[in-house]
């Protein structure tokens, strides 16, 4: 990623945030892409995907919640799955 924002002559220090899935090569302790972001942007905000964040809590709420969110999850990534949708 570093490589390609010095191609396209994009500082660093324009990375304010980052959301992550919670996978552990996105937030691992030592090797995670987080991890390896705040070693060269100090200052950058992590936080856990909106959207993910949300399934998690609906999974334990009720069958109807889940369903709904599931919807909305599908919905956005078949948006998110052709380029000239989004």
């Amino acid at each position: 990623m570093e490589d390609y924002l010095q191609e396209q002559n994009i500082s660093l220090e324009n990375i304010t945030a980052m959301a992550t899935d919670g996978a552990p090569a996105m937030v691992g302790r030592y090797r995670g892409f987080a991890t390896l972001l705040k070693q060269k942007v100090p200052h950058v905000v992590t936080v856990h995907c909106v959207l993910h964040r949300n399934h998690l809590v609906a999974k334990k709420l009720s069958g109807e919640l889940h369903e709904a969110l599931m919807i909305c999850i599908r919905s956005i990534n078949k948006i998110k799955a052709h380029p000239l949708n989004s």
